[in-house]
Formats: structure tokens, C-alpha cells, sequence
């Protein structure tokens, strides 16, 4: 799933969550495609663009979460063949425990390809709750290695 996808949708990790720098740093030099969520305040949604450069295209935002800054276009329609999303726990069946807003699993729902919920190996939990609205990952990637989210 790696060395095929050409479309990334990742994120830029908070504090207490895995560091993703040197992957997103990596996607960009392979020459894969990089796309970020960035906070509409209007719609109070995430929407995904596209960067280019780590180190000039970020900006503080919602939250003081680095994200991509307002001039870069939008890459709605843009359909990424992997998808790495943060969450507070995971569970085996690929539920994904979120901070409660529900950005992005409202966001998730309009993107395709492969979902890898990006992990410490503490947050791999036995059962995480979920309602209608979430969004389930196919893989669950923490230090110890990646485990496929049961069909359940």
C-alpha cells in the first residue's frame, strides 16, 4: 500500500501523537502527492490541500495545529490511495476514537482509498465506541507493526 500510493492524505501531528515529520518529508521527495487538512472557518470544516514543502507552505491554525496556509488550493476531488489519520485509541475492528468534534470523520466520509489510523502501541485498545457517523480504518499502524482492522 506504501510503495504503490501516489496520493497521500495525512496530518500534521499535535504533541501527543506520533511523529510524522520525516514520513511527510518523505512522501514529498518520492515525489508522491501530499495533501493536509486545513480549518474552514465559514463551514467550520477540514478540507484537504495540497503542499508541496514542509518547511514554507505550514501555517499555525484551528487549535495551533500546523496546517496548509490559506493561498494553496483546495484538493477537494483530489482522491488519495492512502489515508493516515490520527485518533486518541483504535480498536481491532479499525474504530477510531476521536478528540469529539467530528472533523474527521465528516471529512473521511467524501475521501477514498486505504484508511491507516496512525498510532502508539498504548492506544491500540481492545474495544473503542462508535456511532453512525464514524469512520472505520483498514489498518492500525503503531511501533510494534501494522495489524488489518477485522471485517467486522
Amino acid at each position: 500500500m506504501w510503495k504503490s500510493s501516489t496520493k497521500v492524505f495525512a496530518y500534521v501531528p499535535m504533541k501527543d501523537e506520533p511523529d510524522l515529520f520525516p514520513l511527510l518529508e518523505e512522501i514529498i521527495s518520492m515525489g508522491k502527492q501530499l495533501v493536509l487538512p486545513r480549518f474552514d472557518k465559514p463551514t467550520g470544516t477540514y478540507h484537504p490541500v495540497r503542499i508541496k514543502n514542509i518547511a514554507t507552505d505550514l501555517q499555525p491554525g484551528k487549535y495551533g495545529i500546523l496546517e496548509p496556509m490559506v493561498h494553496h488550493l483546495d484538493a477537494e476531488g483530489l482522491h488519495p490511495d492512502l489515508t493516515l489519520v490520527p485518533g486518541l485509541a483504535f480498536d481491532s475492528r479499525g474504530w477510531r476514537l476521536g478528540r469529539g468534534k467530528g472533523y474527521y470523520d465528516r471529512m473521511l466520509a467524501g475521501l477514498g482509498g486505504i484508511r491507516c489510523g496512525i498510532a502508539f502501541d498504548f492506544q491500540y485498545v481492545e474495544t473503542v465506541p462508535h456511532e453512525t457517523l464514524d469512520q472505520k480504518m483498514d489498518w492500525i499502524i503503531t511501533p510494534d507493526g501494522p495489524a488489518k482492522a477485522a471485517l467486522m
